[in-house]
């Protein structure tokens, strides 16, 4: 069962579990709770500002992280997942990642289409498809553009599909009418398409600056560099890093560019082999 508690301001319904009454009304204390919405949101959130002991201002809480006890615990966000930030049943609330938070958003209110991913592009289309669809992946920087179409309705299904397909049970998906679909077996496809090639981590290899050595890797560099048999330059082409990585090794006690799964089969020199076959 849920009960409703009226905001101090606005009027607004707060929606709450039973067994999370007593404990919100006993938080409150003195203090009622209002509807407001948060810096860099559209949404309004149940909060309550009151003071803290040992502080002369009033400090901000949520709702919703009280309810999930995590008023404190700033590792998770909190997500409503029916986007009612006014809801803080349990059943509404789920605890995420800040990436998996911004996945289940709205579409901007001042944005050129109703649907979340889609933007109108006025410039001359081939076939007239100036509605343009992008997502951007959690693992990505920048989004991917995942075509253009002829109306806002089959652009809105496309994003559905991709998100789907990325953000999973954590995306936000358009309320799209379908009976203005004909094709939608066909943009499933080349949706699918789209995202299994463009939505690739791309590993490019690491300058040789960023490449750390083992605990044994330092401590033996160490050891052959103080009998003043090799140079910097030698032990950086030995260890396949940069000269500043040893010079910074040999320089400070602890050396914090450790790496416990770096690999350690070049560290011995092998039959035959002298310092010599690095200089």
């Amino acid at each position: 069962m849920s009960k409703k508690i009226k905001s101090s301001c606005g009027n607004y319904d707060i929606l709450i579990d039973d067994e999370d009454y007593v404990k919100i009304i006993s938080f409150s204390e003195k203090w009622s709770w209002e509807a407001r919405k948060t810096t860099n949101s559209n949404t309004r959130y149940a909060l309550i500002r009151k003071h803290v002991k040992g502080s002369s201002k009033r400090k901000q809480f949520l709702m919703h992280r009280l309810v999930l006890d995590v008023l404190y615990d700033r590792t998770f966000d909190v997500d409503h997942i029916n986007q009612n930030g006014l809801d803080n049943r349990k059943e509404n609330l789920r605890l995420v990642t800040k990436s998996q938070n911004m996945k289940n958003r709205q579409p901007k209110k001042n944005g050129t289409s109703k649907y979340l991913g889609v933007s109108y592009i006025n410039e001359e289309k081939k076939n007239n498809k100036n509605w343009r669809v992008a997502i951007k992946p959690y693992d990505l920087k920048n989004s991917i553009h995942i075509g253009y179409y002829e109306c806002e309705e089959q652009a809105g299904y496309a994003y559905n599909i991709a998100a789907k397909i990325i953000h999973k049970e954590y995306g936000n998906l358009n309320e799209v009418d379908l009976s203005k679909i004909i094709d939608k077996t066909e943009i499933q496809k080349y949706i699918e398409y789209v995202v299994e090639t463009r939505w690739v981590k791309k590993e490019t290899p690491k300058p040789k600056w960023m490449y750390k050595l083992t605990e044994i890797e330092v401590r033996n560099i160490r050891d052959v560099y103080e009998l003043g048999e090799v140079t910097t330059q030698t032990l950086a082409k030995k260890y396949d890093v940069s000269d500043t990585t040893i010079k910074n090794c040999l320089k400070y006690k602890k050396y914090s560019h450790v790496d416990p799964e770096r690999k350690m089969d070049y560290r011995i020199n092998k039959p035959g082999e002298t310092w010599n076959s690095y200089k």
